[in-house]
Order: structure tokens, then sequence, then C-alpha cells
């Protein structure tokens, strides 16, 4: 069985029935049937383990598609929720305006490409692809897509 994942392709092993994977390297995996009534995105993408390598070029792309066809201009999707960590990769069409809102905890807001303009109480700053911002706690914040962009969050949750 051959899963695939932004380009990489890797050999695994099914073991019996019941939907248990086991990785070349003999890790083992739970991956959920296709009769199991879930959507495939819950039978394939894990948000927490001991390591999660991803492709966000690739998820990027996919998320830039849903964002396109989607009524509001955007869509996102959880990478990783670990402890107090989130990384959530977010995908807007030019355009499109994330009004004002506040995060619990610190975030930092890489752009994988396109640009945004963030605004804050001390003023409006534009982010383009490969700059990183980061925002303390509670900031109220504002984004506004320029352009069509993907955007990397990873938000420390305060506990």
């Amino acid at each position: 069985m051959c899963l695939r994942n932004d380009g990489c392709v890797s050999t695994w092993q099914r073991e019996g029935g019941n939907g248990d994977i086991v990785a070349p390297d003999g890790r083992g995996v739970r991956i959920m049937m296709a009769d199991e009534q879930v959507p495939d995105y819950l039978r394939t993408h894990r948000l927490q383990d001991a390591l999660l390598k991803f492709g966000v070029t690739f998820e990027a792309e996919q998320l830039r598609a849903q964002a396109v066809s989607s009524g509001t201009g955007r869509a996102a999707k959880t990478l990783v929720k670990e402890g107090p960590i989130r990384v959530t990769l977010v995908a807007l069409r030019r355009g499109v305006v994330l009004e004002e809102h506040h995060v619990a905890g610190p975030v930092t807001i890489h752009v994988l490409h396109g640009a945004f303009r963030l605004s804050t109480a001390q003023g409006d700053t534009d982010v383009c692809a490969g700059e990183l911002v980061a925002l303390d706690a509670g900031i109220p914040h504002t984004a506004h897509a320029l352009e069509d962009c993907a955007l990397l969050l990873t938000v420390a949750m305060a506990r």
C-alpha cells in the first residue's frame, strides 16, 4: 500500500482488516477504514504524534483551491494541535478581511506566499511572502489580504 502526501511515497503494510498500518520502519499507525463514515481529512491527518512532517507547499496549494471555491474566500487547516501549540495553515483570497479578533496566547504569522495587511492599535504593517510577524497574547488585530496569500499561524495557547 502506498500513501502519498506532498509528493513523497512510502510503502506501508496493512496488518489484517482492522485498519492498522505498519510503516516501513515498523511504527504502527491507525488509519480508519473507508467504510467508517469519517471524512477523508480525519481518516488521513493526525494532529499530534511524536513526529509530524508536512509538505506545506502542497497543503497550501490545496487550501488555495478550497479558498477559491468557498463563498468566504478563505480556507484553513490545523496541522498541529499538541499541548499549548497550534499550527494552522490559512489561505485567503485577495480582498478578504478577517475582522478584528485576538488570540489568548502569543502568535506568529509566517507569509508563505502573497501579502496581507496587519492592523493593530499601533498601526498597519504590510507583510509579504517570506516575512514573519509576531503578536503578543491578547493583541486585537485585523488582517486584510492584499493578494491571494497563504499564512502559517503558530499560536502558544494560554494555559
